[in-house]
Parts: structure tokens; C-alpha cells; sequence
């Protein structure tokens, strides 16, 4: 999904923006998961603000660790009632296989 607009939130009183253009793939759900976890659902917003924060690795100036993005991806999910307990597991989800993304843009620049 191509963003097309510049799109902001804000997130324990950190404002984030991400850029027009950005390209996110959303929830990268594996398939064996997708009939309860689809890719497309209210956490959107969240997926595309934890898919910018794992390719700049910051918010505005302030560099970000892989723990704190991933709790905005959470908080941000909380926050929305349509996710409710899935809210969880995705978080879990990117705990445990995050670090591949997170490696690849951190090596790439």
C-alpha cells in the first residue's frame, strides 16, 4: 500500500509522520495465520506507522530501538477497540520474527 498523503500520529506524546510515497505491505502475517490474522484489517494504521518506524529507525531526529517500535505497533493497537485481543499476538508476532526487517534495514542504511 503506497501512503498518499504524509499521515501523523501521535503516540505517548511523540508526534510521528510518515511520509507521502511510503510503500508498507501492512501486516506481514504468515499465511497459516491469515484466516484469523488477515493482512488487511483495523490494524492498519498501526502496521504502516511500525513499517516506517523499522525502515527509518526513528521518529523525527530521536533514534528508536526495535523495543520501542514495536510498542507503539502495540499501543497503537490497544487503542483501537476493533482489535481487541489481537491485539496481542500480533505484538507478540513481531517480537519474535521483527529482528529479520529490523536487521535488513539497519544493514542496508
Amino acid at each position: 500500500m503506497r501512503i498518499a498523503r504524509p499521515f501523523f500520529v501521535s503516540v505517548d506524546d511523540r508526534l510521528i509522520c510518515v511520509e507521502s510515497r511510503f510503500v508498507s505491505d501492512l501486516a506481514s502475517v504468515p499465511r497459516l495465520f491469515r484466516g484469523v490474522f488477515p493482512r488487511f484489517g483495523p490494524w492498519n494504521a498501526a502496521a504502516v506507522v511500525h513499517d516506517w518506524l523499522y525502515r527509518e529507525g526513528k521518529i523525527g531526529d530521536e533514534a528508536i530501538t526495535r523495543v520501542e517500535a514495536d510498542k507503539i505497533f502495540l499501543a497503537m493497537m490497544r487503542d483501537n477497540p476493533e482489535v481487541g485481543w489481537r491485539a496481542w499476538p500480533m505484538y507478540a508476532g513481531v517480537r519474535l520474527g521483527g529482528w529479520i526487517a529490523w536487521r535488513r534495514y539497519r544493514n542496508n542504511g
